[in-house]
């Protein structure tokens, strides 16, 4: 009898855990929506509308997928925080209420998913030029 308790004790907060992720994940979202245009860019390197889209050629083009656990756009939004800022998953990751480890995941299935080659052309450009290069460099 008491160890049926513990097994429903233990189930009970391990469903509550995963309740508190998935508000985590929407107050992160209702947050990120709220962002000022110019803070959002800072974090991540596009504006609002281009993320959406970019988001949606995901989905179309791509098998990438969110999950309950861990939705496309937090994907999307914590791969591209990586990438621009250059910092340490585990920095990046806590940002976004995740591990390490998620966030290695997420970062490796959005890098998989843009080397989809319509995603790739459309998504990827590398300066072709000296000017371009240091119009880069400036900025």
């Amino acid at each position: 009898m008491h160890t049926l308790r513990l097994l429903r004790a233990a189930h009970n907060e391990s469903v509550w855990l995963r309740r508190q992720k998935r508000y985590n994940y929407r107050q992160t979202m209702e947050s990120v929506e709220d962002m000022p245009e110019l803070l959002f860019v800072e974090h991540f390197r596009l504006n609002k509308s281009t993320f959406r889209r970019l988001c949606n050629d995901l989905r179309v083009h791509t098998s990438l997928r969110g999950s309950k656990e861990i939705p496309l756009k937090i994907k999307v939004l914590t791969a591209l925080n990586f990438l621009a800022t250059g910092s340490y998953q585990r920095i990046v990751g806590v940002s976004q209420n995740l591990t390490q480890r998620t966030t290695s995941r997420c970062v490796r299935q959005v890098v998989d998913a843009l080397n989809h080659p319509t995603l790739m052309s459309k998504w990827i450009q590398f300066p072709q030029t000296v000017q371009e290069r240091s119009l880069i460099k400036e900025e």
